[in-house]
């Protein structure tokens, strides 16, 4: 075993100086892997794939960071810095509801890995999210472009607060940066009670 220095507990083999590994196209792939002898998957994936190192830790699969395959064993990305939500599966391309949980399953995973992850990432395109993101914990959003040409945007529907960020009674920091964030249009009066972004 080899304990890294943010506490992850990683299996390699003993007196090897090479980690065997393997190639696989997608993260979708490592439910069926099932050599043993393996302790490294390169996923050739551009948008969710990368290193992964056979892992033995408590943190549970997640279908983002932390994958299990066909023996029951797990496998968990190397990474660190920005928690980027495409991980998970939030797409341009995805139902409000399908980016909603991926969001949410990205962002539980950054607030218990603050040592490892600051920012909740967003790459470019247009994420349609059907319910409020809730945050009750300071919290570090991005996109990808500039201050005022962003290239990340978040549309939640007519009449819906799309980021509340809620920490009652207590002093927190927040951040965003280079994200557009809007409602869906519709002919119907706008609720002035319910504000696209709420921060109290």
């Amino acid at each position: 075993y080899m304990i890294k220095g943010n506490g992850d507990t990683i299996l390699i083999n003993a007196g090897s100086t090479t980690l065997p590994s393997a190639t696989l196209t997608s993260v979708t792939d490592i439910a069926n892997y099932n050599n043993a002898t393996t302790t490294t998957l390169f996923i050739k994936d551009t948008i969710r794939g990368g290193t992964f190192f056979l892992y033995v830790g408590s943190d549970a699969a997640d279908n983002g960071m932390i994958f299990t395959d066909a023996n029951n064993n797990k496998w968990k990305r190397q990474a660190s810095g920005d928690m980027n939500v495409r991980w998970y599966g939030a797409a341009p391309n995805k139902t409000g509801i399908e980016n909603w949980n991926a969001i949410i399953a990205a962002k539980n995973y950054l607030l218990s890995h603050r040592q490892s992850f600051e920012w909740l990432y967003f790459p470019s395109g247009d994420y349609q999210i059907t319910y409020t993101l809730l945050f009750t914990s300071s919290i570090k959003l991005k996109g990808t472009g500039v201050y005022n040409l962003p290239s990340s945007t978040l549309t939640f529907p007519f009449n819906t607060t799309g980021i509340a960020i809620h920490e009652y009674n207590l002093d927190f920091v927040s951040e965003m940066k280079d994200l557009q964030i809007r409602n869906q249009t519709n002919v119907l009066p706008i609720d002035s009670s319910k504000h696209l972004i709420d921060i109290r």
